[in-house]
This record gives C-alpha cells, structure tokens and sequence, in this order.
C-alpha cells in the first residue's frame, strides 16, 4: 500500500513534500491555497477524513465536525481559501457549508446556501452534489442538474463561506 504525497512546486520547481500516513485508503478530494493543501480521504468502511498538509510537514487529520460525523462521503467536498477549510454538504434539496480558520479547532455554524425546497425547484430536477471552487478573492458553489437539459446554480461568496450570494443560472439545452 503506498502512502499519499502531497509536492509543493513554485514555477516548476519542487519546493516541498508532505505525506499522508499509510492507514489511508482513497483520496476524494483535493484543494489548496497558498499555505496548504485540504485532502478528503476515504476508508472501505465508510469512514472519512479531512487532512491538513504544509509543506514539508507530515500531514495531519482535523477533527471532524460534529455536524458532519456519520454523514455519507458521496454528499461532501471541500474548497482551501485564503487559509480557511471548507465543506460543502449536500443532502437531499440543501446545500450546507462550514468552514475552520484555526486548522480543526473549531468550527463555523453550518450557513444554509441552497435550499430548493424554499425555492419551489426541488421536485423538477434532481441535482448532482455541490462543488466549492477557490477562483482568486472569490469561493464559487456549483450545483449541476443531472437530467438530458442541463442546467446549474453558482453562489459566491467573498468571506470563506459564511455568506453566498447568487452568481448566475447556466443552462444548456442541447
């Protein structure tokens, strides 16, 4: 079983190298900033973790959320941002967020940033789980309609998560 390694490079260059230990199973996602890279990891028995890697730092797990505890992996992704972890979580017709400052120590409230109930769009269409997006000072939340006419929502939000507003409808109709 090979671990995981996380290298650094600044133009072209390998700057750095963090490894995650043995005991992972399966990447799902990753994300990172210019301090550190956010790791979703994933074990055979359902189990999920958030790692935390600085360059040339062995990584290391951040606590996992209360709220999120027990939630199935499918549902969540991640976003690194101008040094703050996200997640996004996806169940049914919302999409919830919480973010970390202090690398695991604590953590935001859940802000609620899709409802689709309260929108009246939630039997329409089913929806594809939420995507968080770091472009620049902006954190973009996508979510794709899985149906033949495709359509998405995008939210934004310039404060890490803790409020979104609506960035656009796309839709494409083949």
């Amino acid at each position: 079983e090979t671990a995981i390694a996380v290298k650094y490079f600044k133009q072209d260059l390998k700057t750095g190298q963090s490894k995650v230990p043995r005991s992972l199973r399966a990447l799902h996602a990753l994300a990172c900033d210019e301090t550190a890279a956010l790791l979703l990891t994933s074990a055979a028995s359902n189990d999920w973790g958030l790692w935390l890697c600085v360059a040339d730092q062995p990584c290391k797990a951040l606590p996992t959320p209360t709220p999120l505890q027990g939630l199935a992996i499918e549902g969540i992704d991640i976003a690194r941002h101008k040094g703050a972890s996200i997640v996004a979580v996806t169940q049914g017709s919302l999409v919830r967020v919480l973010s970390t400052r202090d690398d695991g120590r604590s953590y935001t409230p859940f802000t609620v940033a899709i409802d689709r109930r309260e929108s009246g769009a939630a039997a329409s269409y089913a929806m594809r789980p939420a995507q968080l997006l770091a472009v620049g000072n902006t954190l973009l939340l996508i979510q794709e309609s899985q149906g033949k006419a495709r359509s998405a929502l995008a939210l934004s939000s310039v404060d890490q998560g803790a409020s979104w507003r609506a960035w656009g409808n796309i839709t494409d109709q083949p």
